[in-house]
């Protein structure tokens, strides 16, 4: 009969040594060959069972072996793709996590709780598994890119000469400085392509100042320009009147931000896959210009390359990729076939993209930027622009969630996503949803230490103390692949990988805010991202005074239940846990003082006297 602690045991150091071979070699192994991936399995596990022999006294038993080579044979047969690091790697987390939680729940049912207990228990077991489920998916994204030796979808730019269908760039704009948009379509002027129209469509700006010299501009290139006057709909309801004045004879549509800066051969690069019916649109990473070296910057530029470097590349190996809004071309047929821009939903591109690969077309991704524009220019307007993305993706996954089902096509006759398609789609909206656990998880962990300290022990079941502290494993292997994956993927050191990574972390409260209204609520206004200066001014505290808010209540609770809670393994973790939720919400106002910080330097750089002010703040 298989011991299942004997088996966490062993999942826990096979996991441990294939991360420790997978940080130092996996992204550099190109080769995979069923024997070879099976031998490095075999070794792995032999190692893992002569620390356990050596180590623990505590050898593992002849079940718990055959069920890790079972794993580890399954990922070897399922992604062939990957290398054997990757391919072990995974097996040994994704058998750790469900050797883990097999065994709780195990011993909480043999413990044989009363009603209530039993109902916060499955409560905390019911976070736990989500937030790992979330974990393991977040590995087979990274380890799906950096440890994958043969790509089958793969694209590089396709110049095809003779073939210029006629191409309508749109260039929504609301409120946008006019020197901004002007140098946006001066690139747009240098296009090195024979057939194209540009219509921009300033969207209810309403300071005349602002947009008459982008007409004027407009003008002068011979480009059309459109000022709409109480117009529904935010971007997508301009993009849906743009595409109505598109001209009729345009085969592909671009969207391109107003402050994006193109490059003379994008047409050029990427209208030869539309030669082929079955593309409906092409993706290009948005990319960024203006990248100073202050802290803040930097780290937020590597951030944003995370998901095309990474999310966008492994996706689109299953053609699963979105339209992300900018820097795109789209087949005219195909978004009207589709009804047009969704003018509810505040994410209309991702919205799209889904609405299309449903109807059976393909995509295509090329991890090359073609252009580059803005980032926010302070953390308050990433806030912003990450709460609109957060609840569109909310909004979403609440319409489209039955597309997305195993045997969909028996209600959603015409829907033609594949399994790899719907896992995209799942894992994208998922991601979201990890911000919110991370909260739900923080309240749950409060409740039950004020609980532990009064005497009512509700948080952990009596399991084995070698295994109490399981979930810092799990919160050092969730680290240790993100600051791997930033590092391989971006090219940066490991303090730049862990910057990036804070930036993530900072943005925890405003997506869990985000998904909860885009849960609850059909309709959101669309938040605007600055691209200039508002002068909103205020303290770095302003800002971020709901995670400071967090972070009080949290630290008084990790007091309390160190002066009040009896001493042992329970104690430590439940300090432990609070403090890391404690580290989670700071990174919101660590983020917010770089921010700061850079904007006093940039102002300042002509100062004598500034890094003297810019080390005060």
């Amino acid at each position: 009969m298989l011991n299942l602690l004997d088996l966490v045991h062993l999942s826990i150091v096979a996991l441990l040594c294939s991360t420790t071979l997978l940080v130092f070699a996996g992204h550099r192994v190109r080769t995979t060959h069923a024997l070879t991936s099976t031998l490095y399995l075999l070794s792995v596990l032999a190692l893992s069972q002569v620390l356990l022999r050596h180590v623990l006294h505590a050898p593992a038993e002849a079940a718990s072996l055959a069920c890790a080579l079972l794993a580890g044979i399954a990922v070897i047969v399922l992604a062939r793709n990957w290398n054997a690091i990757g391919q072990t790697c995974f097996a040994m987390a994704v058998l750790c996590v469900i050797s883990y939680l097999s065994y709780v729940i195990e011993v909480t049912l043999r413990s044989h709780p009363g009603p209530l207990l039993l109902a916060v228990a499955a409560l905390v077991l019911m976070l736990v598994a989500s937030s790992l489920l979330l974990m393991i998916v977040h590995t087979f994204e990274i380890i799906d890119v950096i440890c994958r030796v043969a790509w089958r979808r793969r694209y590089t730019p396709r110049p095809t000469p003779g073939y210029a269908p006629k191409v309508s760039l749109h260039v929504p704009a609301y409120n946008e400085p006019p020197e901004l948009v002007i140098r946006t379509l001066d690139a747009l002027a240098a296009i090195d392509y024979p057939n194209y129209e540009v219509i921009v469509i300033d969207d209810n700006t309403g300071d005349p100042r602002m947009w008459r010299p982008v007409q004027a501009h407009c003008r002068a290139l011979g480009f059309r320009f459109i000022h709409l006057h109480n117009w529904p709909g935010y971007k997508s309801g301009a993009l849906n009147f743009a595409l109505a004045q598109a001209a009729p004879d345009a085969e592909v549509i671009g969207v391109v931000d107003a402050d994006y800066v193109v490059e003379p051969n994008y047409l050029r690069d990427l209208i030869g896959f539309f030669q082929d019916p079955r593309v409906a649109f092409v993706q290009t990473p948005q990319d960024y210009r203006e990248v100073t070296g202050n802290r803040y910057a930097l780290a937020l530029y590597r951030s944003y390359q995370y998901f095309f470097k990474l999310s966008m590349a492994s996706r689109n190996e299953r053609n699963g990729i979105i339209f992300t809004g900018t820097m795109g071309l789209i087949r005219r047929t195909a978004i009207e076939e589709v009804g047009g821009w969704d003018e509810w939903c505040i994410t209309e591109d991702a919205e799209v993209a889904l609405k299309i690969l449903n109807l059976g077309y393909e995509s295509v991704y090329i991890d090359r930027p073609y252009g580059r524009g803005l980032m926010p220019l302070d953390f308050e307007g990433l806030r912003r622009q990450r709460f609109r993305w957060a609840f569109g993706g909310m909004q979403v996954l609440r319409l489209h969630w039955n597309k997305l089902l195993p045997g969909s096509r028996l209600w959603d006759r015409g829907g033609r996503l594949t399994f790899g398609q719907k896992f995209d789609f799942w894992s994208g909206a998922l991601q979201w949803l990890n911000d919110p656990l991370t909260f739900l998880f923080t309240a749950v962990l409060l409740v039950c230490a004020v609980s532990f300290t009064l005497g009512q022990p509700v948080l952990l079941q009596p399991v084995a103390t070698s295994i109490v502290f399981m979930p810092f494993l799990f919160i050092a292997f969730g680290l240790l692949k993100m600051l791997w994956a930033l590092r391989q993927r971006l090219d940066c050191s490991l303090t730049g990988a862990y910057c990036a990574f804070l930036v993530l972390m900072s943005l925890t409260w405003v997506v869990t805010m985000a998904c909860a209204l885009g849960l609850s609520r059909k309709h959101g206004r669309f938040l605007r991202t600055p691209k200039c200066a508002e002068g909103r001014g205020g303290s770095a505290l302003r800002v971020v005074r709901s995670e400071c808010m967090v972070v009080a209540v949290v630290l008084c609770t990790v007091a309390w239940v160190s002066w009040y809670a009896p001493p042992g393994p329970v104690k430590h973790v439940l300090c432990g846990l609070l403090l890391w939720q404690i580290y989670i919400y700071s990174a919101a106002f660590v983020v917010n003082r770089w921010s700061m910080r850079g904007a006093i330097r940039a102002a300042l750089e002509t100062s004598g006297n500034l890094d003297a002010t810019v080390d005060r703040i």
